[in-house]
C-alpha cells in the first residue's frame, strides 16, 4: 500500500485546473470558481460567468438539494451564466437542469 501526503498549499491539481481541462473550449480566459466533489479529485464542479471571483461552488455544495443533484451524476459539472440563463454542462454534454435546482443555484449565486 502506498500513501501520498499532500497539503492544501502544495496541491498537484486544483479544482479550477480540473474543470478547465475537462471543458477547455468553454473556460478559456474566463473566471472560474470550482471545488472538488470527491476526495480522490476525480470529479469537480465549476461555475463561471460572473465578472469577479466568488465562492459560488462552496456555497452550492452547502445546499443539500444542489449537492444531492451533483452527486446523482458520476461526472464533473460546469455551470455558467449567459445573460439571465443558467447553463449546465457535464462530461457527457449539455444537461437540462431541473427548475427547482436551477432556482436554488441562482439563489446561491446572488448571495
Amino acid at each position: 500500500m502506498h500513501f501520498k501526503n499532500e497539503q492544501a498549499r502544495t496541491q498537484s491539481l486544483t479544482a479550477q485546473e480540473k474543470i478547465a481541462g475537462i471543458f477547455p473550449e468553454l473556460t478559456a480566459g474566463r473566471v472560474i470558481d470550482a471545488e472538488f466533489l470527491t476526495a480522490d479529485r476525480s470529479r469537480a464542479v465549476g461555475f463561471m460567468g460572473l465578472p469577479y471571483e466568488a465562492p459560488v461552488c462552496s456555497h452550492m455544495l452547502g445546499e443539500y438539494e444542489i449537492s444531492d443533484y451533483l452527486d446523482s451524476a458520476e461526472s464533473s459539472h460546469l455551470f455558467w451564466m449567459e445573460g439571465d440563463k443558467l447553463h449546465h454542462m457535464t462530461e457527457q454534454g449539455e444537461a437540462d437542469i431541473p427548475q427547482d435546482i436551477a432556482a436554488r443555484i441562482l439563489e446561491v449565486k446572488d448571495r
